[in-house]
C-alpha cells in the first residue's frame, strides 16, 4: 500500500508496490505512452540509482565494489562535475521577501545523484517508446494535437506538478536530495542535448550551426519541388478527366436532400477536459434506466471513497464557493496598491485580525467588557430590582446582534412589497458568518461537534448568518439551490462510532442532539466567565452551583421551545409563518415586554400604536413570556448574560470544527464587509470578462424562461384565468445577473466602511463594533422604500456568492458572478453541457415561482394566489402525487450490527424542491431542442452518447455524492432537499422524454408508467 518505488543497492532489486499502480501513475486501459511518461520514469530513474555517482560502487551482487576502472573513473567523474555544475549554474529564482530581492539557487552536489537518475530515466523512456511504437503502434489520445512522444513527456513533466511557496522552496533547496520540482523538470529537458552544446567550444558550436543551415535549407527545397510536381500531376488530370471536379454547386443525388453535415468535434482544452470528467465519472456497467444516480456517479463516488478522508459527506460542488473563497483569500492577503479605496485595508486589517494566532488572552477581556457594559453577573446581596429593566437590557443586546429571548428584523411587507415591516422571530444563537442558503438547523454544527466527542464539551462554532443577521429567517420568499455549507461540515464531523438507530431523522432525536450541543456550549460559556471573574460574586462554590443550576434551567427551557428543524421548514413555506400584530395588540398579549419602547430604542424613533408588526410564532412567544413571568428577575438577567456569551461570543474564538481557520475568516469578513469585499472581487475581472458572463448568463436565463412559458402554455389542467397569470408571472420574471452596479461606485464602497474603526482592535473587539454598526444600519432602513437592489445584493447575496435564489417578494431570480466557473459554467464547451448544470439551477430557480408556496405570490410579489378554486384543487391533487411519490418510492435500507433498517424521504417536507426540479429538467429538455434546431451544437470528443443524454448525464453528475447512512439520516431530517441520489433518480424518472432519450422500456423505474406532472 505504500505509494513509492525503491532500489536497493545491496540486493541490486527495485521495488515497486502495487499502492503506487493507480492513476494518474499507472492504467491499464490507456496508450502505454501515458504509462511510461509516468511510472515509466520512475522505474526507470529507479533503475538508474544503480549507476548514479553513489551506484557505480556496487557490483551486480551489490556488493560494494567499484564497477569503474581508473580511466573510466575519471570520465565518469567529469559527468558527474557537468550535472552538478549546470544544474547549480542554471537554476537560480529570484523572490521579492519584504522588500529585498533574494536568489535562491539548486545546490548541484546535494541533488546529484537523483538528477542523474532522472537524466537516464528520460532518456529511457524515450528509447522506449520508439520500440513500443515500432513493434505495435499506439492509440491517439483525443483533442490532443501533439505527437505521442509529445505527451509522453508532458505527463512526466506533469507528474510532478507543485504550488510551491518562496519559504517552501527555501526549505526544500536545503533539506532535500531532489531538486525543486519546477527545476528538476527543466532539469531532464536540459540534461541531454542542451547539456552537450553548452560544453561546446565557439568553433564547434559555429560548424555544428552551418551544418544545421545547410541540411534544413535543402530539406525546404525538396518539399517545395514535390509540391510543384504534384501541384503539375493535379493540372494534368483534370485537364483530361473533367468529370473530376466537385463543386458544391453539384445536385444531390435523388434521395440524399435531407442529409445534413456531421457537427464539428470539439477538441479545445475546455471540451476535452469536460469529456474526461464525464468519462470518469460515470459507470458504463449500470444501467441509467434503473438508477441514472449510480449510472453517472458510480466512477466519481469509487475515487472518492479511496480518498474521502474519513468523510461523512462528499459533494462534486462542494469545493465551489471554496474556490470563489480561496481567491478572496489570495486578495486581502495581497498588499494593498496605490489607487485603493481605503475601505479595501480596512477589510484586510479585520482579516488579519481574524487570522492571528495567539490571541486568547486579548479577546477573552474583549468579550469580558462587552459583558459587563450590558450588565454585571449579579449575587442576590448586590441585586437592586428598582434599577433593572427587561425590556432595557432586551434593547441593548439586540444592538449588539444578541437575540436571546427573540429576534428584531425588517423584512418586506407580503401585503405591500413596496415597504418593510417589522418582524419578531425566533430567537437566534448565533452572530457571525454571512448565510447566503437556506436557514437550516442553525446549530448543526454545534449539534455533530459535541456528538462527536462528549468528553470534548467546549466545542464551539457558528451557524451561518447573512450580514449578522438571518435575513430570511422566518420569509417565503428565498430559495436557493444548494446545502447549507454549514450543514456540510457538521456532517463531515459527525462521531464515527455513533450507532445508525440513534440517528433516524425523527424530531425528538434531532432536537436531542441540538439541545445537548446547546448545554456542551453553555458549559464552554460558564467556564469562559469563571475564568474571567464574572462570578467572583459567588466566593462560596455551593452558592455558585446553585446559580448555575438556575441559570441552566432557564436557558434549557427556551432552549426547548424551539421547534424542529422540520417543522420550522415546513412553516417557512406556508402562509402560517406570517401572523399580523398591531403594537397595541403586541403589548396587550405579550406584556413582559414593553414593546413602543422596544422599538423606540431599536429604530432611533417612536412609531405609531397601529403599526403592523409580524410575529412568526406568537405560541412560542407566549411561552417564553410565561417563563420570564415565573422566573426570578435576577436570574433572568444573569441567564440573557450567559446566552450572550454562549450565543454571540464563543463563536469569535476559533473556526468551526472541520472549517479552515481562513475559510471561516472570510465569512466573516463577507458578513462584516460584504460590499467593500464584494468591489474587490469584482476588480479581479476586466469589464470585457464581466459583460460577457452578463451576455451570456442573460441569454441562457432568457431562453429557459421561454421554455417554462412554453410548459404553462401547454399545461391542460389549470383553467384561463389561471393560465393567464401564470404566464402573466413567468412573463415578468426578471433577472439579476453577475453584479449591480454599486459595487463599482467607490463613493458608495466608501460609505459602507466609513464609520467603521477597528485599527488596534483585536478580532472580537473588531467584531461588537460592526455589530453595533451593523443593527444601526439595518433598523434604518424600515423607515425607507423597498429598494430592491439593496435587498436583493446587500441583504440576500453578493456577487461572491457561489450560489442561485428566487426572490419572490421580486418576482425575480439572483445569478451572482460567484456560480458562473466550472464545473456548472463555461464559455468554451457547447451549450449542452452548461444547460445540463447552470441551466438546471437557473430553471430550478425560476420554476420555485410556480411550486406550492409560489403559486401564493401574482407577478409583482404580493401574495394574492395565481390559482383560481378549481384549479387550485388540481394544484393539489398534483402536489399529493410528488409528496407520495417520492415518501414512497425512494426507501433506502442498511443493515447496521444486524439490523435491517430502512430510511425514507419526506415527501412533504422535499415538495417545493422536487416540483422545482421536476420543472427545471423539462425546462432545459426543450431548450436544447430548441437551441439545437437553431444552430447545432459540437460533439465532444470520446463521448458515445447523443447531446441530449449528456445534457442529463452532466445534470446527474453536478450531485454527485459520497454519503455515509449517519449522514443520510441527517439529511432526511433537516434539509428541504432530497439526498442527491435520490434527488436525481427522482426528477429523471418524472421527465416524460427520459425513456425516450436513453430508450427505456416502459415500467423500468425511471421510466414508470405513471409519473408525477405540474407544470
Amino acid at each position: 500500500m505504500v505509494t513509492n518505488a525503491f532500489y536497493l543497492q545491496y540486493f541490486n532489486s527495485m521495488v515497486l508496490p502495487l499502492g503506487l499502480l493507480h492513476d494518474p501513475l499507472f492504467s491499464l486501459k490507456t496508450p502505454s505512452y501515458l504509462g511510461l511518461g509516468t511510472l515509466g520514469f520512475i522505474v526507470a530513474h529507479e533503475i538508474m540509482h544503480g549507476f548514479d555517482n553513489s551506484g557505480v560502487e556496487f557490483d551486480e551482487d551489490g556488493v560494494r565494489r567499484n564497477l569503474l576502472s581508473p580511466p573510466s573513473q575519471l570520465k565518469f567523474q567529469q559527468k558527474m562535475n557537468c550535472m552538478s555544475n549546470q544544474f547549480s549554474s542554471a537554476f537560480r529564482t529570484e523572490y521579492l521577501i519584504n522588500g529585498k530581492s533574494v536568489v535562491l539557487k539548486v545546490d548541484g552536489e546535494l541533488t546529484l545523484n537523483e538528477n542523474v537518475a532522472d537524466l537516464g530515466a528520460i532518456k529511457a523512456i524515450v528509447a522506449t517508446r520508439a520500440r513500443m511504437d515500432r513493434e505495435s503502434p499506439a492509440a491517439n489520445l483525443p483533442g490532443l494535437n501533439y505527437t505521442h512522444e509529445q505527451i509522453m513527456l508532458i505527463n512526466a513533466a506533469q507528474a510532478y506538478c507543485a504550488l510551491i511557496t518562496p519559504q517552501a522552496y527555501a526549505l526544500i533547496l536545503g533539506m532535500d536530495e531532489h531538486a525543486p520540482p519546477h527545476d528538476r523538470v527543466n532539469g531532464n529537458c536540459n540534461s541531454g542535448w542542451m547539456a552537450c552544446w553548452n560544453q561546446r567550444t565557439l568553433p564547434e558550436k559555429l560548424l555544428l550551426t552551418a551544418i544545421a543551415v545547410i541540411f534544413i535549407g535543402f530539406f525546404v527545397a525538396m518539399i517545395v519541388l514535390v509540391e510543384i510536381y504534384l501541384r503539375l500531376e493535379d493540372r494534368l488530370l483534370t485537364a483530361g478527366n473533367k468529370s473530376f471536379i466537385v463543386t458544391d454547386d453539384v445536385p444531390l443525388p435523388a434521395g440524399l436532400g435531407n442529409l445534413t453535415r456531421e457537427p464539428d468535434m470539439c477538441v479545445t482544452m475546455e471540451c476535452v477536459e469536460a469529456s474526461a470528467r464525464i468519462l470518469t465519472a460515470l459507470d458504463p456497467t449500470a444501467d441509467p434506466c434503473d438508477d441514472m444516480a449510480k449510472f453517472a456517479c458510480s466512477g466519481w463516488i469509487e475515487r472518492q471513497a479511496r480518498t474521502a478522508g474519513g468523510k461523512d459527506v462528499v459533494l462534486v460542488l462542494e469545493n465551489l464557493q471554496s474556490s470563489v473563497d480561496h481567491q478572496l483569500k489570495l486578495m486581502l492577503e495581497s498588499p494593498s496598491k496605490p489607487d485603493e479605496i481605503k475601505a479595501n485595508d480596512k477589510v484586510r486589517n479585520y482579516f488579519a485580525s481574524c487570522m492571528a494566532e495567539r490571541q486568547e488572552q486579548v479577546r477573552h477581556a474583549s468579550v469580558k467588557k462587552v459583558v459587563d457594559e450590558l450588565g454585571l453577573i449579579t449575587a442576590p446581596a448586590e441585586w437592586d430590582p428598582a434599577q433593572w429593566d427587561l425590556t432595557n437590557l432586551i434593547a441593548q443586546i439586540l444592538k449588539v446582534n444578541g437575540a436571546p429571548l427573540f429576534d428584531l428584523v425588517v423584512q418586506v411587507d407580503d401585503r405591500n412589497t413596496s415597504r418593510y415591516v417589522l418582524s419578531v422571530s425566533l430567537p437566534r444563537q448565533s452572530g457571525i458568518v454571512p448565510q447566503f442558503h437556506s436557514p437550516l438547523p442553525r446549530d448543526l454544527l454545534h449539534e455533530l461537534d459535541a456528538l462527536r466527542s462528549k468528553r470534548n464539551i467546549d466545542k464551539r462554532i457558528s451557524r451561518t448568518k447573512r450580514q449578522f443577521v438571518n435575513i430570511g429567517e422566518g420569509l417565503p420568499d428565498i430559495h436557493d439551490e444548494f446545502p447549507d455549507p454549514a450543514m456540510l461540515e457538521a456532517l463531515n464531523n459527525a462521531d464515527p462510532t455513533q450507532d445508525i438507530d440513534s440517528f433516524l431523522p425523527d424530531a425528538n432525536f434531532l432536537q436531542s442532539i441540538q439541545q445537548f450541543s446547546r448545554d456542551a456550549r453553555a458549559s464552554a460559556a460558564f467556564r469562559l466567565m469563571q475564568d474571567l471573574g464574572a462570578f467572583s460574586s459567588f466566593p462560596v462554590q455551593s452558592d455558585y452551583r446553585k446559580e448555575e443550576a438556575a441559570i441552566r434551567r432557564v436557558i434549557s427551557s427556551i432552549d426547548q421551545l424551539l421547534p424542529s428543524d422540520r417543522d420550522r421548514k415546513l412553516k417557512q413555506q406556508s402562509s402560517k409563518i406570517l401572523n399580523y400584530f398591531t403594537v397595541d395588540l403586541l403589548q396587550q398579549q405579550f406584556a413582559f415586554i414593553n414593546w413602543p419602547v422596544l422599538f423606540r430604542e431599536s429604530l432611533g424613533k417612536s412609531i405609531p400604536s397601529d403599526t403592523t408588526v409580524v410575529v412568526h410564532y406568537p405560541e412560542i412567544l407566549h411561552q417564553i413570556q410565561d417563563i420570564v413571568n415565573s422566573t426570578e428577575p435576577r436570574i433572568i438577567h444573569n441567564s440573557l448574560l450567559m446566552l450572550v456569551v454562549r450565543d454571540l461570543a464563543l463563536e469569535l474564538f476559533k473556526s468551526p470544527p472541520g472549517m479552515d481557520k481562513w475559510s471561516f475568516c472570510i465569512q466573516a469578513a463577507k458578513g462584516g464587509f460584504g460590499e467593500v469585499l464584494s468591489g474587490i472581487y469584482l476588480n479581479h475581472f476586466t469589464p470585457a470578462q464581466l459583460e460577457n458572463y452578463r451576455v451570456k448568463a442573460e441569454e441562457m436565463f432568457v431562453a429557459l424562461k421561454e421554455s417554462v412559458v412554453e410548459m404553462i402554455q401547454q399545461s391542460s389542467w389549470p383553467d384561463s384565468i389561471t393560465k393567464q397569470k401564470a404566464l402573466s408571472k413567468a412573463s415578468n420574471l426578471r433577472p439579476n445577473v453577475v453584479a449591480p452596479s454599486i459595487f463599482f461606485n467607490q463613493t458608495f464602497l466608501e460609505s459602507m466602511a466609513a464609520q467603521v474603526n477597528i485599527d488596534g482592535l483585536d478580532f472580537v473587539a473588531g467584531t461588537w463594533q460592526m455589530y453595533r454598526l451593523f443593527r444601526r444600519d439595518f433598523f434604518d432602513i424600515y423607515f425607507k422604500p423597498v429598494d430592491e437592489t439593496t435587498v436583493t445584493w446587500q441583504m440576500l447575496a453578493y456577487p461572491m456568492i457561489a450560489n442561485a435564489f428566487y426572490l419572490q417578494h421580486f418576482n425575480s431570480m439572483v445569478l451572482p458572478l460567484g456560480l458562473l466557473h466550472d464545473p456548472l459554467f463555461s464559455l468554451k464547451t457547447p451549450s449542452y453541457l452548461g444547460l445540463g448544470t447552470l441551466g438546471f439551477i437557473v430553471a430550478h430557480e425560476i420554476m420555485h415561482g410556480f411550486d406550492n408556496s409560489g403559486v401564493e405570490f401574482d407577478e409583482d410579489g404580493v401574495r394574492r394566489n395565481l390559482l383560481s378554486p378549481p384549479s387550485q384543487l388540481k394544484f393539489q391533487q398534483k402536489m399529493n402525487c410528488m409528496s407520495n411519490q417520492f415518501s414512497s418510492a425512494f426507501r433506502t435500507e442498511y443493515l447496521i450490527n444486524g439490523k435491517s433498517v430502512v430510511l425514507k424521504v419526506d415527501g412533504e417536507l422535499t415538495l417545493n424542491e422536487n416540483v422545482a426540479d421536476l420543472g427545471a429538467i423539462k425546462a432545459i429538455v426543450a431548450t436544447r431542442a430548441r437551441m439545437d434546431r437553431e444552430s447545432p451544437a459540437a460533439n465532444l470528443p470520446g463521448l458515445n452518447y447523443t447531446h441530449e443524454q449528456i445534457m442529463l448525464i452532466n445534470a446527474a453528475q453536478a450531485y454527485c455524492a459520497l454519503i455515509t447512512p449517519q449522514a443520510y439520516a441527517l439529511i432526511l431530517g433537516m434539509d428541504e432537499h432530497a439526498p442527491p441520489h435520490d434527488r436525481v433518480n427522482g426528477f429523471m424518472m418524472n421527465l416524460p422524454d427520459y425513456g425516450r432519450i436513453f430508450n427505456c422500456p416502459v415500467g423500468s423505474r425511471l421510466n414508470p408508467k405513471t409519473k408525477c406532472s405540474v407544470w
